[in-house]
């Protein structure tokens, strides 16, 4: 049986390396999904650079509040 397997593995290989073409790596699929990957990542990155901005926003708006709260108590 395992010299059936041993004759038989080889061909069956060749088969498949047959198949591809050279130089390339499945059929596109890999491709496809890095492709949404990136887009996807560059969602997330437009997301996060437009919360910060507007929480930076509101971060200055406060602590202005409060230099003026305490500017007004003391002077």
């Amino acid at each position: 049986m395992a010299w059936m397997a041993m004759r038989t593995l080889p061909a069956w290989l060749g088969r498949i390396r047959w198949r591809r073409k050279p130089g390339t790596r499945g059929g596109g699929q890999e491709g496809a999904a890095s492709a949404e990957y990136a887009l996807l990542l560059a969602l997330v990155v437009i997301v996060l650079i437009t919360a910060l901005t507007d929480l930076g926003s509101a971060i200055q708006a406060r602590l202005e509040g409060i230099t003026d709260a305490l500017t007004g108590a003391g002077g």
